[in-house]
């Protein structure tokens, strides 16, 4: 039942001086449903049960993607515990290298095998 847009309306071929743009509206505006013209501007609004679904979608992707975040939030300090641990081990190495192959001591001390002070043969390290 839809009217072709090519048709327009005599009244306004009739009328001289008319742009054929002001034409056209006019015919597009006759051939506009019924419940379009009838219906205010606040209708098109969103109904409270369209608005209660997208919440629920987007609180349903939320919850979805929530474990995702934590694991890789878990991931991340577990990288960065291991990087640390890795500099402590280059410390240590970087130490003994300098010490003669010997630790450092849990008390801080600082024992070599060339200092006869530290007792370093007898160390139980």
């Amino acid at each position: 039942m839809a009217r072709s847009l090519h048709r327009i309306s005599p009244r306004y071929r009739s009328r001289r001086g008319r742009s054929v743009r002001e034409a056209y509206q006019g015919s597009a505006q006759m051939i506009r449903p019924p419940s379009d013209i009838l219906r205010s501007p606040r209708g098109r609004a969103f109904s409270l049960i369209e608005m209660l679904v997208v919440i629920s979608i987007v609180s349903l992707l939320f919850g979805l993607i929530l474990p995702a975040l934590s694991r890789t939030r878990a991931i991340a300090r577990q990288t960065i515990c291991q990087g640390r641990l890795r500099q402590w081990g280059l410390a240590f190495e970087a130490y003994a290298v300098d010490h003669d192959g010997f630790y450092p001591h849990i008390d801080g001390r600082d024992r070599t095998a060339s200092d006869p002070q530290t007792d370093a043969e007898r160390a139980d390290y």
